[in-house]
């Protein structure tokens, strides 16, 4: 067979390939699809190449196409074919690709499919995540995703977006590809810090939370990060915990009232802070009465956590009593 030869194929043996860069149709255009092929006919064949699945293996172009189990792979074209079926047409005509590695079928849909359509994040997250796998069996030292840049002319931080998507958590995941956290989140996460702990603590709150939370949260508080990671009185739990406090807090600093649940990790580091903070004031040069005032401020600070502990205290004797008594 010539391969680029043309032949009509009947479509209840050609399989849509659900993983590939292609997503979902929008119904209104492949109906209006359908209409200009029953007025002009199709202009562009499909592509396709024969294959058939034999226990956990793929059998190829000329190895299955005399095969009773041959069906076809689509590698372009499917809105045509969803078209073609509405017209209720029982075959389509198809250039036929005989000569094809399973890479080459990814590359080909890859190729033609991402510039033409919009793609969601989920979708190429798990268009990426079986390009990569099947790319590094033969390019073991390769890079697949400069491959994909070369074949698709997208920028690597798009591929490197979604495939961040893969090395999440699947909580975060299903967060992203439900559209409650943004697509870019996963790869914040990951440039924001390379600690592990920390990583899980902003994740644990993109999990948690209700409220909407920019995926370019990471970035704003990388800063704060990097000064927990090189914190080495902190152990694995404890960064973990200071880094939910810190992403919880920035999530809520809109709103205004006392913390729904104590983080004594994030009040001690945000002490920490003011006091650094303190301490890159010239004091030396400031007026006697305006040193007075900020030891002022200093003492009505002091004072009001004395007088919360004084409170912590009655609390406690007050239901030691009421144990005793009861």
């Amino acid at each position: 067979m010539n391969e680029r030869e043309i032949r009509v194929i009947k479509l209840d043996k050609i399989d849509l390939d659900t993983a590939q860069p292609r997503g979902k149709s929008d119904e209104k255009k492949v109906i209006e699809l359908a209409k200009d092929i029953r007025e002009r006919g199709l202009l562009y064949p499909i592509l396709v190449t024969p294959y058939y699945k034999q226990d956990s293996n793929l059998i190829l172009g000329k190895n299955a196409i005399n095969s009773p189990k041959c069906r076809w792979w689509i590698l372009d074209g499917e809105r045509r074919v969803r078209a073609i079926r509405i017209n209720k047409q029982e075959g389509i005509e198809a250039i036929v690709k005989m000569d094809l590695s399973f890479l080459q079928m990814l590359e080909i849909q890859f190729a033609s499919n991402t510039k033409r359509v919009q793609i969601t994040v989920e979708e190429m997250a798990r268009a990426i995540k079986r390009f990569k796998k099947e790319f590094l069996k033969t390019n073991p030292k390769g890079n697949p995703i400069k491959r994909l840049v070369e074949l698709t002319g997208y920028s690597p931080s798009y591929f490197d977006m979604a495939d961040a998507i893969n090395r999440s958590s699947k909580e975060l995941q299903e967060k992203i590809f439900t559209g409650k956290v943004g697509g870019y989140a996963a790869a914040e996460i990951e440039r924001a810090t390379k600690s592990a702990p920390i990583r899980r603590g902003i994740t644990n709150v993109y999990i948690d939370s209700d409220k909407p939370i920019s995926a370019l949260t990471p970035r704003v508080l990388k800063k704060d990060f990097l000064k927990i990671e090189e914190n080495k009185n902190l152990s694995d739990e404890d960064k973990e915990k200071l880094t939910e406090g810190i992403v919880r807090k920035w999530v809520s600093s809109k709103n205004e009232g006392v913390d729904e649940n104590p983080n004594f990790l994030r009040y001690r580091y945000e002490a920490e802070e003011f006091f650094s903070l303190i301490k890159k004031w010239n004091v030396k040069r400031l007026k006697k009465e305006e040193i007075e005032e900020l030891i002022t401020i200093i003492d009505i600070i002091r004072n009001y956590f004395m007088e919360e502990r004084r409170k912590v205290g009655e609390i406690r004797r007050y239901r030691a009593t009421r144990n005793i008594g009861g």
